[in-house]
């Protein structure tokens, strides 16, 4: 009987032992991890922050409530902080602890404090108000980390882009390259040139299957971003701490500008939004 408990003890330490050094699920997984015995039962947010991180703090309340149905206070002395912190090296990198005391969340910049909420934001699961405890410390390996839409053959909108971002911030990439012409489409609004859009941003039909089918759907297909669209989106990103990077393809792939404006071509000869692959093909300049 001695014996059995023991090993019960024995199974129920080792369980234990695992579960603190099992990793944690975090995308991209963290530089150095940390966990200690202990989890922070995460009831309410009591935040402290710098005005210089208001732009994190209104982040950090928006995630809670939606996600979690928590409503932050803003208060003097709470059991999250949010700060600024010299001595770590890295722009981009931060410190996020949490024990008995509550959770604090590092970072020389703005920036890194706002990547070390994406890893706290995958501490708390859906349901779970249970924090463990760690330390973590995390700086990204590249400086430039992109993801690049193509806007110009399937235009996707306003909403898909704003989700897009949102799934950027969750992954720390901090580059949004942005391909807005092609063949198939314009979906810049140019209003100096306003036929790139009132012309350009349509077109009869989609090509299937690859670039040299001569398959069609037939269905028209149409979309741009008005300037003000553009703005709005580049805000948001700046506040997620993605940098816009716009592609406006120039002289190859420009079918789109030259159906809107057959002098951007070499022939001046007026041809329709992505030509067909069996008539003639009109060279850009």
């Amino acid at each position: 009987m001695k014996r059995f408990l023991l090993s019960i003890i024995y199974l129920y330490l080792a369980g234990m032992l695992v579960a603190q050094t099992a990793p944690l699920e975090i995308l991209p997984y963290p530089n150095e991890v940390k966990v200690h015995p202990g989890h922070y039962p995460f009831m309410s947010c009591q935040l402290v922050y710098p005005n210089a991180l208001k732009n994190e703090a209104d982040y950090l309340k928006q995630l809670l409530l939606e996600e979690h149905g928590l409503i932050v206070q803003h208060t003097k002395q709470g059991n999250m902080q949010l700060t600024l912190s010299k001595w770590i090296p890295h722009p981009e990198g931060y410190r996020l602890t949490v024990n008995e005391q509550g959770i604090r969340i590092e970072g020389s910049t703005p920036q890194g404090v706002f990547y070390g909420l994406q890893t706290f934001r995958q501490l708390i699961h859906q349901g779970q108000i249970r924090i463990p405890y760690v330390v973590i410390d995390d700086a990204p390996a590249f400086k430039w980390r992109s993801f690049m839409l193509d806007d110009g053959r399937a235009f996707k909108g306003m909403k898909e882009v704003k989700q897009l971002l949102d799934e950027m911030a969750i992954l720390k990439m901090n580059t949004f390259h942005w391909h807005l012409t092609e063949d198939q489409g314009w979906r810049i609004e140019i209003k100096k040139y306003p036929l790139l859009t009132e012309i350009g941003a349509h077109r009869d039909s989609t090509q299937l299957n690859w670039y040299e089918s001569k398959v069609f759907d037939g269905k028209p297909f149409d979309g741009y971003y008005t300037q003000r669209e553009i703005k709005e989106i580049v805000s948001y990103a700046r506040n997620l701490h993605i940098t816009v990077v716009p592609e406006i393809e120039m002289p190859g792939h420009a079918s789109a500008a030259i159906a809107a404006y057959p002098w951007l071509g070499s022939t001046d000869e007026k041809i329709k939004v992505l030509v067909p692959l069996e008539s003639k093909t009109v060279p850009s300049m």
